[in-house]
């Protein structure tokens, strides 16, 4: 009976202990929420720590500041995240290194191998020759083994994703190599964050085990459903933490990026070469390879479209220069990104009441409900283990939904009220990507169409596409204006005011037929209108016909240059003559001078053949600016304050980089520099049209 009786009361004490540790449950996942939370901000600290930091442009020269390849450029130069322009970018590299023979027949271009000796590939990166094979197994299919630009996409989606990601790890393997970039999450920085998902693991097994088990079910075992919940746990952190990648910067690479961000600052505000095509590498060289990895070569990317069309990169034109554009396409944060302010604000204050609903439930209410539902919600008295385990995991999920939506509701409510407050502002801008994000039922039937529409204005290079929960007017390449509020970008009176075009229109060019830019007759000197070439491309196209001519001494000789004294008093400031520097490549022979001023600022005045101006007329008016009083016609870019002006048959070009000044006292002294220039040299009768030809290989 002793014995009988110690087993019955240690039997008793141990269903105790048990109840106890069930009774435990709801602290238990409340303990394993919270875990489970911080873990997730120490990620999130880390990623927003381990982010590259921005770089400042070094001294501004044109001229190849290092040895690094395009492709390497363009991973330095984009925040360690490589743009697909790295792939016409090699293109015209290979071009440069006379591997291939870039050639333009008309408007189009084309792409032949040149023919090398055995071994020369191993001069090549793996990236370059992955861009080589790649135009060789196009090649191999035609006769004259030329291949259409537009014929060298990469393939249909999949393939074309595939040869993507291999030409972006053997870019980032040579990156590393030189010590220019290395991981943002490196294994060792993944192991440690894994290592501290394991007690947020255990703490859910233990969670877990808390559960009531149902004795008439054999295969009910709390270990086994505790020791999954913690596998699962532990398998989803390390799938998070594994899908962690990209570059970060390094001090070698942010030096080597200052260095060729400082010549993207001369290219971007040059006259002439946004819209060179791929052919004229056979006159800027290396430099038009360098240009396109770091996104002011428009020209080139619009003739090599290399892969698919990007959803997140675009090219855009307006603001006054063709550049590389990042598109993000928010979803879930911000928080009501796209709702009115108004519902902003409802929306908030109802998630803060739902919030201020759900936290006491995770403290004390789980758990009653528990034993209220086994005492009357079942007339067996007997709850099903996965009831208890519902209802006890319940606690820690309300904690974390909880904290979710009270930070949702204060970050909606912040920004509807600043939104009110602030008020709208009008942005006009052209349409760079139209996306339908389409959502299904389980029957595959339509529920909802949400459209996103980003919208460049000029002003930043990375745009939040607006959101609209219906069809809006207005395709890409549209002109289109809207009042936005300031924070969640809600759009009120969209409407499309025109199209702006991604190439030069065909219509004649200003000023040739009824006058010049400043209304003075055709006779005035400009160069009649049914002599102009058809495109910008066309206009490229002959002007380096014309540089090769007139380059080498084939055609007229430069003017003579201003002297130093009438540039610093055109200028407005001293200016001096730089000897050593390299002369322009759109330079005629002799007519190149680079003008430096104090504070690392310069002006460079070019004289160069007579056709590149047409490269400038065929520009769409949104991208020129014509000015008055200044030789027979000139114009200006509304980037960089560039200056391109005509006198008679000579032209004259002046790019001017002073960043101590603001932009309208940039402009007036480039425009004057200008004017001196000219003012050296007879009028003269207009120039004589160029004959028409084709291109040859470069």
């Amino acid at each position: 009976m002793t014995i009988g009786a110690d087993l019955g009361v240690l039997a008793a004490a141990g269903d105790g202990l048990v109840e106890r540790w069930r009774d435990l449950g709801p602290t238990l996942w409340l303990i394993a929420g919270v875990l489970a939370a911080a873990w997730l901000a120490v990620l999130a600290l880390l990623a927003a720590v381990r982010d590259p930091r921005r770089v400042r442009p070094g001294p501004a020269a044109l001229e190849l500041p290092g040895p690094e390849s395009p492709a390497v450029v363009n991973l330095l130069t984009t925040d360690w995240d490589l743009g697909h322009e790295a792939v016409p970018a090699t293109l015209v590299a290979l071009a440069a290194k006379r591997r291939i023979e870039i050639e333009m027949v008309g408007d189009d271009t084309f792409v032949r191998l040149r023919r090398r000796a055995a071994g020369d590939g191993a001069s090549l990166t793996g990236y370059e020759g992955m861009v080589l094979d790649h135009v060789a197994g196009l090649a191999a299919h035609t006769e004259d083994g030329r291949v259409p630009a537009r014929a060298l996409t990469t393939g249909p989606e999949h393939s074309a994703k595939r040869w993507w990601r291999n030409f972006r790890s053997s870019v980032v393997d040579e990156s590393r190599g030189r010590g220019l970039s290395r991981p943002r999450w490196p294994a060792g920085l993944k192991a440690v964050m894994i290592g501290a998902a394991v007690p947020v693991a255990l703490t859910v097994a233990l969670a877990a085990s808390t559960a009531r088990d149902d004795p008439g079910d054999p295969d009910d075992n709390p270990v086994e459903g505790a020791f999954a919940a913690g596998l699962i746990t532990l398998v989803g952190a390390g799938a998070l933490v594994g899908s962690r990648s990209g570059e970060r910067d390094t001090p070698e690479g942010r030096e080597a990026a200052a260095r060729w961000l400082g010549l993207r600052e001369v290219l971007e505000e040059d006259p002439l070469f946004a819209e060179q095509p791929p052919a004229a590498v056979a006159i800027w060289d290396h430099l038009l390879a360098h240009g396109t990895a770091l996104g002011v070569a428009h020209g080139v990317v619009a003739a090599l479209p290399m892969g698919t069309e990007s959803d997140t990169e675009a090219w855009s034109p307006f603001g006054g220069r063709w550049r590389v554009v990042r598109v993000r396409y928010p979803r879930r944060f911000p928080p009501g990104y796209g709702l009115h302010p108004g519902l902003a604000v409802l929306y908030g204050l109802l998630h803060l009441l739902i919030t201020a609903t759900m936290l006491p439930l995770a403290v004390g209410v789980a758990g009653p409900l528990v034993d209220e539902l086994r005492d009357g919600g079942f007339t067996s008295g007997d709850v099903p283990d996965e009831v208890d385990l519902f209802f006890e995991g319940f606690a820690a999920l309300i904690v974390l939904m909880a904290a979710l939506i009270l930070l949702q509701g204060a970050t909606m409510l912040a920004a509807g009220v600043a939104d009110l407050v602030l008020g709208r502002r009008t942005v006009e801008g052209r349409v760079l990507r139209v996306r339908d994000r389409v959502e299904r039922d389980e029957d595959g039937r339509v529920t909802s169409i949400t459209r996103h529409v980003a919208v460049d204005d000029g002003t930043t290079d990375r745009v939040r596409a607006w959101r609209f929960r219906s069809a809006v007017p207005g395709g890409q390449g549209a002109v289109v204006r809207g009042r936005v509020s300031r924070f969640l970008r809600h759009v009120a009176d969209y409407e499309v005011v025109g199209r702006l075009p991604a190439a030069a229109p065909e219509a004649a060019p200003a000023g040739a037929a009824t006058g010049g830019p400043d209304g003075r007759a055709a006779a005035s000197g400009v160069v009649p209108a049914p002599e102009a070439p058809r495109s910008l491309a066309g206009a490229a196209l002959a002007f380096g016909h014309a540089l090769g001519d007139e380059g080498n001494g084939g055609g007229a000789p430069a003017p003579p240059l201003p002297d130093d004294g009438a540039v610093s008093a055109a200028a407005g400031r001293a200016l001096a003559r730089d000897a050593a520097a390299k002369p322009h490549p759109a330079a005629l022979a002799g007519g190149s001078a680079l003008y430096r001023a104090g504070g690392g600022g310069h002006i460079q005045v070019v004289w160069v053949p007579t056709v590149a101006i047409d490269v400038y007329r065929r520009l769409p008016a949104a991208l020129r600016h014509e000015l008055r009083g200044v030789g027979d016609e000139a114009y200006r870019a509304r980037f960089g304050g560039g200056v391109m002006a005509r006198r008679g048959p000579h032209v004259v070009m002046v790019t001017p980089h002073l960043p101590a000044v603001d932009a309208s006292q940039r402009d007036d002294a480039a425009a004057r520099v200008a004017a001196a220039a000219l003012a050296q040299v007879p009028a003269g009768p207009p120039p004589a049209p160029p004959p028409a030809r084709s291109a040859p290989g470069t």
